[in-house]
């Protein structure tokens, strides 16, 4: 058999090693690398945290993350406490929970490399139709960039607010929170009122289509509904 040791017949394990290493080596790292992507979605599927609500919050710009796991004030802590609001023990483990993912889109004037932009949106369509999560604050424009420049109908994944509450539809040339504009309700003056820092274009809560979501348990999304319409009830009433 070919070896390292040019002919010789390996004999101690040091050798033994070192001949398999040498034959094997690219193998046996992409064997190991297999191993503990699946040991992890396993971990993912059977040991995941179960959240009352999960919802994405994408930013066109760079949030204030802050240490998280200090509990420094940052508005991600923000988001949650904010969230925390609204949320009710939906899955009956007697405590009220919500994971919230930050997807952060660097402005576009800071992309000098165009290839690096279309990175990050065909990262964000790529999550969008793995139909994972329905809940997500979000800039419209964010959406339209994904149209404009992939030209995928992601736009259609989300459910037309003003029309689906047509006694909240939004005005053209207002901003009002509580209102539908499109397929967002405003939340701008709602974040903004918990000290999170709002961009020009982003403060707009939208929910996916549920008949879109192929494998979306129904229970799930009616809570989620259910969540949102609290968010929007409150803001009705703070009208």
């Amino acid at each position: 058999m070919d070896n390292k040791y040019s002919g010789i017949q390996p004999k101690t394990f040091k050798e033994k090693w070192e001949n398999y290493w040498y034959h094997y080596k690219f193998r046996t790292i992409v064997g190991i690398f297999v191993a503990v992507a699946a040991i992890l979605l396993i971990k993912d599927i059977f040991f995941k945290p179960k959240y009352d609500i999960e919802l994405t919050y994408v930013v066109r710009g760079y949030s204030d993350i802050g240490d998280y796991s200090k509990n420094i004030k940052s508005d991600y802590t923000k988001l949650e406490e904010l969230i925390l609001e609204y949320v009710e023990d939906y899955n009956g483990d007697g405590k009220k929970t919500v994971n919230i993912e930050l997807m952060e889109i660097p402005p576009e004037d800071q992309i000098k490399n165009r290839d690096l932009n279309y990175a990050y949106l065909t990262k964000f369509e790529f999550q969008l139709f793995l139909g994972e999560q329905s809940l997500y604050i979000i800039s419209p424009e964010i959406i339209e960039d994904m149209i404009n420049k992939i030209g995928t109908d992601a736009e259609t994944l989300f459910l037309d607010l003003d029309e689906k509450y047509p006694d909240r539809a939004g005005e053209e040339g207002t901003l009002i929170d509580g209102k539908m504009y499109g397929k967002g309700m405003c939340i701008k003056g709602l974040l903004e009122g918990a000290g999170i820092k709002v961009l020009d274009g982003d403060g707009f809560l939208m929910i996916r289509d549920g008949e879109k979501m192929n494998g979306y348990k129904e229970e799930r999304y009616q809570n989620e509904v259910a969540f949102f319409e609290k968010i929007m009830n409150s803001l009705v009433n703070a009208d």
